[in-house]
């Protein structure tokens, strides 16, 4: 993704930033060749969230205000299964550096897919165009493509956006997180068990309790029979 701040007249908007998300060759090559579509799912507060691209350049621009993960289905010729990329869109700067209008917060990650026994025509594609096919121009709004430096972008492609420390924080974090979240659980479930045993009993005693007031009822209902058969006997 590429993304540049609007400035400070679009604080406080809902598009503080223009972005773009896109899949491109690592060299830029025209991946039409062997590439059939590229879907990509935003968050479900877009209006038409699920955008699909059947021609070069496989690319979508948005604005907003809010970072996320966006989901890349890449579909290839001749096969049917994808390749599923999860891509964050970064807007923010790193941290201790401002925002600037004329230098744009660059996410790349690359991605491989392997094709195990490709279809010949697959296989020739992607041959041919490894030895031949030019690449496409420069997109106006993507960075260049090979390694850029601090005067293009303020986050460079390929390269993680937070430190390792800070990446293993965030996943103790989310960790100590779920593991509350289980306990709570766990604390609901046990509380419910002690609640069902309690009805339980409950239900038991007056089972018992309406079985013992059934008995005496037809112990006095027998009583008072043999009694009337007596008396009118004298």
């Amino acid at each position: 993704t590429i993304a540049y701040w609007m400035g400070r007249k679009a604080e406080g908007t809902a598009a503080t930033h223009r972005w773009k998300c896109y899949v491109r060759g690592p060299h830029n090559e025209d991946i039409s060749v062997f590439v059939k579509r590229v879907v990509f799912r935003l968050h479900p507060t877009f209006k038409n969230p699920t955008r699909t691209v059947e021609k070069p350049p496989f690319e979508i621009e948005e604005s907003g205000w809010g970072e996320f993960e966006i989901n890349v289905s890449v579909y290839f010729e001749e096969t049917d299964k994808p390749l599923e990329i999860f891509h964050l869109l970064k807007l923010h700067p790193p941290e201790g550096q401002p925002p600037r209008t004329k230098k744009p917060i660059v996410m790349e990650t690359g991605e491989t897919a392997v094709f195990h026994d490709p279809p010949e025509i697959l296989y020739k594609k992607l041959t041919d165009m490894l030895e031949s096919a030019p690449p496409l121009p420069e997109p106006s709004m993507l960075p260049p493509s090979g390694p850029v430096t601090s005067d293009n972008v303020l986050v460079s492609p390929l390269q993680p956006v937070v430190s390792e420390q800070e990446e293993i924080k965030k996943i103790t974090e989310a960790k100590n997180r779920v593991r509350g979240e289980i306990q709570k659980i766990q604390e609901r479930f046990m509380k419910a068990e002690e609640e069902s045993i309690l009805l339980s009993a409950e239900i038991a005693h007056l089972q018992h309790f309406l079985a013992e007031h059934a008995t005496t009822s037809s112990s006095t209902s027998s009583s008072t029979s043999s009694s009337t058969s007596s008396s009118t006997s004298s």
